[in-house]
């Protein structure tokens, strides 16, 4: 299963070693599995638009998905999702 997107810092300062956690769930919104990877642009600029792709093992029962961003081995960095 691929989740890929965008992300972009809208905070005042640049970000570095930022992840993307994606967390999967079946179609009654029960956790069934969590990835991350490091978004594709490291540090990434105030205002600059970076894209990210998480893989993780396919499972049958995979309906959704929800993304979060974190520091790398760091806590979660506050984000607002905007979908397309």
């Amino acid at each position: 299963m691929i989740a890929e997107g965008t992300v972009t810092n809208d905070s005042g300062d640049s970000l570095k070693d930022v992840e993307a956690v994606v967390n999967f769930n079946d179609s009654a919104g029960n956790f069934i599995t969590s990835d991350d990877a490091i978004i594709d642009y490291n540090p990434i600029l105030t205002g600059q638009t970076s894209p990210f792709k998480v893989m993780a093992s396919y499972n049958p029962a995979m309906a959704s998905c929800s993304v979060a961003f974190k520091e790398l081995m760091g806590g979660e960095i506050s984000s607002v999702s905007s979908p397309k």
